[in-house]
């Protein structure tokens, strides 16, 4: 603990040095980055600039937008400090920023959405889930389709009709997958999907203030 806490130290005074306002935030973009925004607004005599440290696997896009508004109302300048991984909506609340700076763990991730799991409170899984399973069903079936339909045309050795084999093929392709795609929730497709095109429209927003 005494080594956490001078290694704050040593960045609080370097930032006081540099004439910045720094903050550290560590843990997922949702309800609880409320509590930086007071801390920001309330931190008398502000300096010019600011920069965030800044260690999440991502979470929700509206509170990464409010965040990065709240900074850029109160700093002319603002920096970010990428100590290790910077995920989702870590990564939008980056695209906001004026300067990035990475240490050398530092990484960021795609644009997607963590959403909470139906099926586990605690869990979190990315936006992207949904579609990249969709995905690998419709290369999988169309894979599995070609393979039948040519070793029906092979084994017929010429005596299947082709559509015949065609529609083997098919039927067979649809018995396997079918029962895969059934369990994609469309109204959880349909919340996904707004919510990656959400993300997506504050990308652009931030990336333009930045």
């Amino acid at each position: 603990m005494n080594n956490i806490n001078e290694s704050y130290k040593k960045i609080i005074d370097y930032y006081d040095s540099v004439k910045q306002d720094v903050y550290i935030y560590v843990g997922p973009i949702d309800s609880k980055i409320q509590l930086l925004r007071d801390i920001i607004r309330s931190h008398s005599n502000k300096k010019e600039e600011v920069c965030l440290f800044l260690a999440t696997y991502g979470g929700d896009p509206d509170w990464a937008y409010r965040l990065v508004t709240t900074l850029r109302k109160h700093y002319i300048k603002f920096h970010i400090v990428i100590p290790g991984y910077c995920k989702s909506a870590g990564t939008l609340i980056a695209l906001g920023a004026d300067t990035l700076k990475f240490h050398e763990y530092g990484e960021l991730g795609p644009l997607d959405v963590q959403m909470k799991r139906k099926d586990n409170l605690l869990g979190y899984n990315s936006g992207l889930d949904v579609f990249q399973a969709i995905s690998v069903i419709n290369t999988s079936a169309h894979e599995c389709f070609h393979k039948m339909f040519i070793e029906f045309l092979l084994k017929g050795g010429g005596s299947i009709p082709t559509e015949t084999a065609a529609t083997i093929a098919k039927d067979l392709s649809v018995g396997i997958y079918a029962s895969l795609a059934s369990q994609i929730d469309p109204l959880e497709l349909g919340e996904k999907n707004r919510a990656m095109k959400i993300a997506s429209s504050y990308g652009e927003k931030l990336d333009s203030l930045s």
